[in-house]
């Protein structure tokens, strides 16, 4: 299988490295630097099984895929574009990864980020329009 991450820059990216470690090199996983959506598009539907989606093409690519996921919907954006019998499948996994490392820490919020000065950091998320729904 052939995977990509398209975006500009997408040079510096660390992702091919952790994709072949993760999978042991079975699969290729290609930069794909394109300053416009369109022509990184074209790259993929001609010759790739999926791609990851980073800036500033999330708000694109979630306009053209045919399925979009729940976290999709929520937010906007898509940084997941697998290829499926039923068309293009958008995914949005950042909500998530934010999730599960909110949860890991035991935080329910920004801990870095004070409310007020001099209080202690707030321990809830802010209202994100769409998290309500997205979180089990």
């Amino acid at each position: 299988m052939k995977f990509a991450l398209i975006g500009h820059p997408v040079a510096g990216s660390l992702s091919p490295r952790l994709i072949a470690a993760a999978y042991d090199g079975r699969h290729s996983y290609d930069l794909l630097d394109f300053e416009q959506f369109e022509d990184a598009w074209k790259a993929f539907v001609e010759g790739y099984d999926g791609i990851n989606v980073t800036a500033p093409f999330k708000q694109d690519a979630y306009a053209k895929v045919d399925v979009r996921s729940p976290q999709a919907k929520a937010t906007g954006a898509v940084n997941l574009v697998v290829r499926r019998p039923e068309g293009f499948v958008g995914y949005n996994t950042d909500v998530d990864g934010v999730l599960l490392a909110l949860r890991e820490t035991g935080l329910g919020g920004c801990a870095a980020c004070p409310s007020k000065v001099g209080r202690r950091p707030s321990r809830r998320l802010p209202p994100l329009p769409g998290l309500r729904r997205l979180v089990p």
